[in-house]
């Protein structure tokens, strides 16, 4: 604490040691934070709540009326929701509900909230089909005294478990912004519901691309978002050709088999980045699909794999590949559905000899060298755009994905502006030949992580696109490799609620997470995250700022003097009203968390402005940005690692060091 206390007089030293300037941000806004067990909306099919209170209870005065049921047999995630609720009934109430199974629920006179696929849920009459559903989807409706919590029978059972925490949000007003952040209310008495709610989100498959995502699995299931590396899915990452086929396992005796043949070692293969499969070699197709039959049966629950080409936009120029997409009028696209194709079919065939009733689904990337889609565009009769496909031999199987990937897109605009008219073009083919489709998107820059991506207003636009063209499954790819500042609490909770409900807005949402968030700081943050929201649109209209992957977001010329000294004061006030907390046992927590959207800024400061501000100042901000990079525990500050904290921190060392 003393550390804080010392660091943050110096800075607050310099509090007025410049002129104020106008801050050009937006009016704050305030979202209530209440709760309640009696609501009626009716936003569309899949997003319904009719929720009315009755005469009796859940829990009254430390005594339960209700009894949890799972099957015998339960799922993972069947019995994963019966615990998160016991868990948040006993932290809400101080009760602890009963959890039977469905053998012994058999009083017809009970009270139960019937958890999965019970036999009481079978006997009932209600129907949650898969095919309406999907995997994450749900339903909760109240029959007679029993309340029914249910996704479809699914192998993993994930709705059921996201029914649960919609059941706690109508009871005891739970939400969970991170795995530290969860609200509830306590009380001592919970009323029952008539309940009705129907839950299908937009995408069945959601996922954000941030270390912590990517790595807890439990946090991200808060955020109703799709673990990675699941039963039901391969662990295989997005390039896999190689690992299917790895060159160090095939190459000496099979050098046909990949591309460039004779031209790299197999150790050069190694790196996973020289080199593809030549996609019509017929023996490589067979080994391929014979692995991948391997993978199927040692991982039973299996039926999902991604087939990925490797990360390069070469592809084999034999005379097979160019004769065959010149027989059929096509790009590398064509042959890479025409693989997949072969390799899904070949799959399927082996596995329909010992498991039948197994379905399987086939993703291929289309990214890079394959984003163009294998098709025609032409107009019909009255003048519209269509998409043919090349030839037959181009479109996809019904159990065969593609995962749209357009790298590099502009991400400070949405996908139908015109300066994505290319990627937009790309996506409308696809979606003409292919009805299974997912999307691989960007909220990065994998040059410089300094700097928040700040292209709010575009996300929302964006998944309302792609859930118009049918996409099934969304990822949002941030910096997963390494812990970064980019509001990234706050990004990963909105993705969980927009990839559900494309319908909500991105500034409620952040409106919400910033103030339960931020709790004493939340004022300062939104006032920050409305100035620099604001200042986005100009440097995106006046300054031209595409925000692809790769464009230089730390440009001096989009982060002006004004702009960065005005961010800093909003900071400095934050921090000064912060004091006022001091005597709470969670100032640190909050005090942390305001820096940790403050470090942007800082950086800007040292890295722009310097010479703006006196020796004094910059050293109390330099060794202010080091604590808490430490603190925070912030690594590389690009994706490859070559540009780090350190490297600016020696530089701005040497500057002051020559003042």
């Amino acid at each position: 604490m003393k550390k804080i206390t010392k660091m943050l007089s110096l800075i607050l030293g310099t509090l007025f040691a410049l002129g104020a300037f106008a801050s050009c941000g937006i009016e704050n806004g305030q979202t209530s934070n209440s709760g309640s067990t009696q609501t009626t909306s009716t936003q569309s099919e899949t997003h319904y709540a009719n929720v009315t209170k009755r005469s009796d209870y859940i829990v009254k005065n430390g005594q339960a009326y209700y009894t949890l049921v799972v099957p015998k047999t339960a799922e993972r995630y069947e019995t994963k929701a019966a615990e998160l609720l016991v868990e948040y009934y006993q932290k809400a109430l101080g009760v602890t509900l009963k959890t039977v199974t469905d053998d012994k629920a058999t009083n017809k006179e009970g009270r139960y909230i019937s958890i999965g696929d019970t036999t009481l849920l079978q006997n009932s009459g209600i129907s949650i089909p898969e095919e309406k559903y999907g995997s994450s989807g749900f339903r909760i409706i109240t029959k007679a005294n029993t309340v029914y919590i249910a996704g479809a029978r699914t192998m993993m059972r994930r709705g059921t478990y996201y029914g649960a925490q919609e059941f706690l949000k109508h009871t005891i007003d739970w939400e969970a912004y991170t795995a530290s952040e969860i609200r509830y209310t306590k009380t001592d008495t919970v009323a029952m519901s008539n309940f009705d709610v129907v839950e299908i989100p937009d995408f069945d498959h959601r996922r954000a691309g941030y270390q912590t995502t990517m790595n807890d699995n439990e946090y991200t299931l808060l955020l109703r978002m799709t673990p990675r590396h699941e039963e039901d899915e391969l662990k295989l990452s997005g390039h896999s050709h190689f690992e299917i086929l790895p060159p160090e396992k095939y190459y000496a005796e099979h050098p046909d088999w990949y591309y460039p043949a004779g031209d790299v070692t197999a150790e050069d293969f190694s790196w996973r980045l020289q080199g593809q499969l030549c996609l019509t070699n017929e023996e490589m197709t067979a080994e391929f699909i014979k692995n991948v039959t391997q993978l199927f049966i040692e991982n039973p629950k299996v039926e999902f794999i991604h087939i990925g080409h490797m990360d390069s936009d070469e592809f084999c120029h034999c005379e097979n590949c160019k004769e065959w997409i010149k027989s059929r009028n096509t790009n590398e696209s064509g042959l890479m559905v025409d693989f997949t194709n072969r390799v899904a079919r070949g799959v399927t065939a082996n596995m329909k000899k010992i498991d039948p009733n197994r379905k399987l689904m086939f993703e291929f990337f289309a990214y890079l060298k394959t984003i163009a889609p294998p098709t025609d565009k032409t107009t019909d009769a009255k003048g519209n755009a269509v998409y043919v496909a090349d030839h037959p031999d181009v479109i996809p199987d019904e159990n065969v994905m593609v995962q749209f990937t357009p790298l590099l897109s502009q991400n400070m605009v949405t996908l139908d502006h015109l300066n994505n008219k290319q990627y937009y073009e790309y996506f409308q083919g696809w979606s003409a030949i292919c009805d299974n489709i997912s999307v691989w998107k960007y909220a990065i820059n994998f040059s410089y992580y300094m700097i928040n991506l700040k292209n709010w207003d575009v996300i929302g636009e964006d998944f309302n696109i792609y859930k118009q063209g049918g996409v099934q499954k969304m990822y949002e790819q941030g910096p997963l490799h390494h812990t970064v500042l980019q509001m990234h609490e706050m990004r990963t909770w909105i993705y969980g609620k927009m990839m559900w409900n494309t319908s909500l807005n991105y500034s409620d949402l952040a409106r919400q997470f910033i103030a339960e968030f931020y709790g004493p700081a939340a004022a300062g943050v939104q006032e920050y995250y409305d100035y620099m929201t604001t200042y986005c649109e100009k440097i995106r209209v006046q300054d031209g700022y595409t925000g692809t992957c790769y464009s230089m977001i730390t440009d001096e010329k989009y982060w002006s003097f004004p702009f960065v000294e005005g961010g800093r004061q909003i900071f400095m006030h934050a921090y000064e009203n912060l004091e006022e907390y001091k005597a709470s046992d969670d100032y640190e927590k909050y005090y942390w968390r305001l820096t940790g959207v403050y470090f942007e800024n800082m950086f800007m400061q040292l890295e722009y402005h310097m010479s703006q501000y006196s020796v004094t100042q910059n050293r109390a901000t330099l060794a202010f940005f080091k604590q808490a990079r430490d603190v925070l525990a912030l690594r590389s500050s690009s994706e490859n690692g070559a540009s780090s904290y350190a490297t600016y921190e020696t530089k701005w060392e040497g500057a002051l060091d020559a003042f």
